[in-house]
């Protein structure tokens, strides 16, 4: 509101082009932040259309268990 936008410096996830580097500031270098091949969540592909996926649901429809009775005389459940 009202801030220059040369000087709004505090988005998060944005790089910036300077001439020089500013006081108090450092220099990271990119190609090495990354560098790490043991990812365990690999990035997935933001435009990729998962709307079929999700109208599968998650169980497997030929391999349905019918669900437990309980009898409250017996205190045992029936499978």
């Amino acid at each position: 509101a009202g801030e220059d936008i040369k000087q709004i410096t505090d988005i998060r996830g944005t790089a910036y082009m300077r001439q020089g580097i500013p006081e108090g500031w450092t220099v990271l270098d990119s190609s090495e932040i990354d560098a790490d091949k043991s990812l365990v969540h690999p990035q997935t592909d933001p435009y990729a259309d998962t709307s079929a996926k999700d109208k599968q649901g998650c169980g497997d429809k030929n391999n349905q268990t019918k669900p437990s009775k309980i009898d409250p005389n017996q205190g045992a459940v029936q499978v």
